[in-house]
């Protein structure tokens, strides 16, 4: 299984990625934004080790996302959000509930950085 530097370097366009005591899937997507068909770079599904939980593995790993994403100009998407903690943590950090997904299991995005 590769990583999140390898698979930016690949050609692939989904993929399972591993990160220490974590797996991610990850896409490299076109979605719809404020009436706009944008390229993103999706988070969709999140797997961390239970006795790693809540130590900062998923924020750091995030944070490598939106570099990535900022270089790249492209939004960050994280789909499907059931952890509150997360939701929480996501709209404190500038991400946005994406009008199109429910109030149930949202999605957020988090805007490409301009210059």
């Amino acid at each position: 299984m590769m990583n999140f530097t390898e698979f930016t370097k690949s050609k692939l366009r989904n993929q399972w990625i591993k990160e220490p005591h974590m797996q991610v899937y990850v896409r490299k997507s076109r979605r719809f934004v404020n009436d706009e068909l944008i390229p993103c770079f999706d988070v969709a599904s999140i797997q961390v080790k239970e006795s790693h939980q809540g130590k900062g593995l998923f924020t750091n790993f995030l944070k490598m996302v939106e570099e990535y994403s900022a270089e790249n100009s492209l939004i960050v998407f994280v789909e499907s959000v059931l952890n509150v903690r997360l939701r929480k943590f996501l709209e404190r950090n500038g991400y946005i509930h994406h009008p199109s997904t429910s109030e149930i299991c949202p999605s957020y995005y988090k805007p490409a950085k301009t210059t």
